[in-house]
């Protein structure tokens, strides 16, 4: 016999939370699975789809953006990657069906245990991290086989945490564990060396902070940010004192080969090219853009050219300018909406002490994918893909969901370990 679902919640939300740094794409399909048994839930009728009018909003919002995707890959008819990369929003649709089997939880115990599994899953990752750089890699990449998602995921974790250690009222333990979970997420990022998201470590508890400021707990909240910031810094970079120096020396190096130089045949200097190649594509077709295919088709001939070399790419490393070069201002307004819609609406949400909590959470977790998108992948990766929708899914119902009791569920209280499963019907 199965545990009741909001124990099943609980331990999904933990798993989740911390799989991303060793399991990868694990996260698409444990992420999978709980929509597969949210929509079984819903056929048997164990719970409806929840109607609350904001959360039904983001659900309209992420099912416009799937349906103009596939709209721009009818556009661009003859070009079949803009189909299978339109196929790869359907994650988007897990939303509402998975808002509505996390409605039958406690929204304390929730948030819980997306902070333990966090802290858990960054000590993880950390030791996998330095196990990496020791070995064979002078950056790491956890399981996902590439830097980026692995920064981002140990970026939200770090995200998690701090927020963990901020909220903590009097549990010693806890907040101990949540230090250790941010300084190890930071640790993690900085060894990836994706240079795009490390200010994420120092925007991240400016948020946390900002959102969660009231006149009691401001200065307390202000002094633990300082403590932790400071030595998630220092830990950090003695973790990755191997990689730092040749990471910033290879920015110094090719900021001045650019600027300088007008050599752009760099990590840099490609950069800025894909950007003006991506922004003249958006010129000559505003609207619609050009699609994958046409993209790629005619980069080579232009850096060639312009430049006179040439070098592959998969994607434009800007997340606005990709998407204006492949499907116009339309791409740019779906992406643009599905990213900071849930915040507009979320915001005109009344909210409780934990319904702010989780506003903070989800306002610093946009900030994460907008800093993963101004130089590298936002969309369009299975594991960012689905651990977008599920964090979206987290905050969301923090800041949308009902307390069974408001005396009880939603109270942090020293013993903040998940306890004896409670359903209620919504």
């Amino acid at each position: 016999m199965f545990p009741p679902t909001d124990t099943l919640n609980r331990w999904f939300t933990a798993i989740v939370a911390g799989v991303g740094g060793i399991g990868g794409s694990a996260i698409s399909f444990l992420v999978s699975g709980a929509l597969i048994a949210a929509l079984i839930g819903l056929a048997r009728r164990e719970y409806a789809l929840v109607r609350d009018r904001g959360v039904l909003a983001i659900t309209i919002v992420f099912a416009i953006f799937v349906v103009g995707e596939f709209a721009l890959a009818l556009v661009h008819f003859d070009d079949r990657r803009n189909l299978a990369f339109a196929a790869t929003r359907l994650s988007f649709l897990a939303f509402l069906p998975l808002y509505s089997r996390y409605a039958l939880s406690r929204r304390a115990q929730l948030m819980s245990a997306l902070e333990w599994g966090s802290a858990a899953g960054a000590a993880a990752a950390f030791v996998l991290s330095v196990i990496q750089l020791s070995l064979y890699t002078v950056r790491v990449s956890g399981s996902a086989g590439n830097p980026g998602p692995f920064a981002l995921v140990t970026l939200i974790m770090f995200t998690i945490s701090l927020s963990g250690y901020l909220r903590g009222k009097g549990n010693k333990r806890k907040r101990l564990a949540m230090a250790a979970g941010a300084l190890l997420a930071a640790g993690c990022v900085l060894m990836s060396g994706m240079r795009g998201l490390w200010p994420g470590l120092v925007i991240v508890p400016a948020i946390l902070l900002w959102f969660n400021r009231t006149p009691g707990t401001t200065h307390l909240m202000v002094r633990r940010s300082i403590v932790t910031t400071t030595a998630a810094a220092t830990i950090a970079l003695a973790a990755g004192y191997a990689l730092m120096p040749e990471r910033f020396t290879a920015l110094e190096r090719d900021i001045d080969a650019v600027f300088n130089a007008g050599n752009y045949n760099n990590s840099l200097g490609q950069r800025v090219l894909m950007w003006r190649y991506g922004i003249d594509l958006f010129l000559q077709s505003p609207v619609f853009g050009y699609g994958r295919a046409q993209m790629q088709a005619y980069f080579p001939q232009y850096t060639l050219s312009h430049f006179g070399f040439s070098f592959g790419y998969t994607h434009l490393h800007n997340a606005a300018i990709d998407a204006m070069a492949r499907g116009g201002m339309v791409a740019l307004v779906l992406i643009v909406a599905v990213l900071f819609a849930p915040i507009v609406f979320a915001a005109r949400h009344r909210r409780d002490a934990l319904g702010q909590i989780g506003f903070a959470l989800m306002v610093a977790i946009v900030a994460d994918y907008a800093l993963a998108g101004t130089f590298g992948i936002m969309f369009g990766h299975d594991i960012q893909d689905f651990l977008f929708v599920f964090m979206i899914t987290m905050t969301a119902y923090f800041v949308f969901g009902e307390a069974p009791d408001n005396s009880a569920a939603d109270r942090d209280r020293p013993s903040d370990r998940p306890s004896a499963p409670h359903v209620h019907a919504t």
